[in-house]
């Protein structure tokens, strides 16, 4: 399934989006048949929307020629912008962002899926790819990888098939409010919250402004929704007092969580969750996952599948690249959770690097942690003081607020010390130092790049084994 130009116009107008669209001599909008669209002129084609939105640096617009080469034909383009390319159509807005978020609207009404939110300061992705994986035998979505901001959520949502009828849909908040116009895009009938936890505290000030937009996902529920909440979390009854309509489903070690995770163990060859009685082994690390794997089980029972069933097909899920994955490379154990990171869930895979079994040393590499405004020196500090108090037996810190905290708390003994700053040389220089049964944690923002590192660290130690 998919829309087209003439359709796409129209969700516009719907909403009384003020656009001017300028087609070329002989361009039909009924006969151009689109399956997206697309930011980045690179993945232009004959089936997507280019948007070219006005950012602070340079106007998207710039790259038309791009898009067009990639064969483009219609264009959405923000504000002033040249004649339309030659054999295509463009339509021009004030606001690409509004213009997308109509477009999304428009074509969910137009085949209806049954939407799920998901929201949470960790582990929203993960949930995600857990849900998505225990509803593999139905006709289920989601938005690839993070695709879950006011622009990121309309792409996502155009790139649907057509024919799902479970959407499954991370939504973040990098602002106050954003999570309230993300589920006015795509509102949904299932609504979790995996955490409240202090992230993007430079826009939220904090944790309590981070709460009020989160809560946002279950406050709007239509009467037959559900709101999947965590029972573990520190504002649970805030939470549950914010659910004026529809039921209400509860996850977390909690003994009154209707799904209750009794087991949640690291091993060698993964981590046994044990929630309700059903015991599964996941492939992959981190204690806390199995908080992520209880609210997947409570989702998926809004949809006939049972905690059993469900975590047997959790167990043979692919997550998102750079989450939680367990590597075994030349008898090294490297934990790869370096996409994201904030004080708790740092705090968390600290832990799982403690625990999991290894008969040589463990080494945390942690990177920087954006976005946490005047309380980032002191929240990289703890961190450096946990990982001491954990018994690290060493730290390689990577970006300037790790390394300011590091040079405060912690002495590094060779051969760390010596460790090269830049991500892409860290790799080999880690392989050449490490032995057999060390065990190796990866964790940072995303704007660290630290996976770079990662990869580079298991290619050399791939091609010596």
């Amino acid at each position: 399934m998919s829309f087209t130009a003439a359709e796409f116009v129209q969700w516009l107008a719907d909403e009384s989006i003020d656009a001017a669209v300028d087609a070329d001599a002989g361009v039909s909008l009924e006969s151009i048949e689109l399956r997206g669209v697309t930011l980045d002129s690179r993945t232009a084609d004959a089936n997507v929307v280019f948007v070219a939105v006005a950012g602070e640096r340079t106007h998207g617009a710039r790259f038309l020629p791009n898009a067009v080469a990639g064969g483009a034909r219609v264009f959405l383009v923000e504000g002033e912008t040249p004649a339309a390319p030659t054999n295509g159509v463009m339509v021009h807005v004030t606001s690409a962002r509004r213009a997308l978020a109509a477009a999304a609207r428009g074509y969910l009404k137009q085949f209806s899926p049954t939407i799920v939110g998901i929201t949470g300061s960790n582990g929203k992705t993960t949930t995600k790819d857990l849900l998505l994986a225990s509803l593999a035998t139905k006709r289920a979505g989601g938005n690839p990888g993070n695709l879950n901001s006011g622009w990121g959520l309309p792409v996502a949502v155009l790139g649907q098939r057509g024919d799902e009828e479970i959407l499954v849909l991370e939504m973040g908040a990098s602002e106050p409010g954003e999570i309230s116009q993300l589920t006015a895009i795509a509102p949904p009938t299932v609504g979790c919250i995996t955490n409240v936890a202090p992230a993007h505290l430079e826009q939220f000030e904090s944790e309590d402004a981070v709460f009020e937009t989160k809560v946002a996902m279950v406050e709007g529920l239509p009467s037959h929704g559900t709101a999947v909440l965590n029972r573990d979390d520190a504002r649970f009854e805030f939470m549950r007092e914010r659910v004026v309509t529809g039921r209400m489903k509860t996850f977390g070690r909690h003994p009154e969580a209707d799904f209750q995770l009794q087991t949640s163990e690291q091993r060698d060859d993964g981590l046994l969750v044990t929630i309700n009685g059903c015991e599964q082994t996941l492939p992959f690390f981190g204690e806390a996952n199995g908080l992520n794997v209880a609210a997947a089980c409570a989702m998926a029972a809004e949809f006939g599948v049972n905690v059993s069933d469900a975590m047997l097909a959790m167990s043979r899920a692919e997550l998102s690249p750079h989450r939680s994955r367990v590597l075994h490379v030349a008898g090294r154990t490297v934990l790869d959770d370096c996409y994201n990171a904030n004080p708790a869930s740092v705090s968390s895979a600290l832990g799982s690097l403690s625990r999991i079994p290894a008969t040589g040393r463990r080494v945390a590499v942690l990177g920087s942690m954006a976005e946490l405004g005047p309380q980032g020196p002191s929240m990289h500090r703890e961190v450096v003081r946990e990982a001491r108090s954990l018994g690290m037996d060493a730290l390689v810190a990577v970006g300037d607020a790790m390394i300011e905290a590091q040079t405060r708390e912690w002495v590094p003994v060779a051969p760390w010390d010596s460790a090269p700053s830049e991500t892409a040389e860290l790799g080999g220089y880690l392989a050449s130092v490490s032995r057999p049964g060390d065990a190796f944690l990866f964790k940072a923002s995303r704007s660290v790049g630290l996976e770079h590192a990662v990869d580079s660290m298991v290619q050399t130690l791939s091609m010596g084994a």
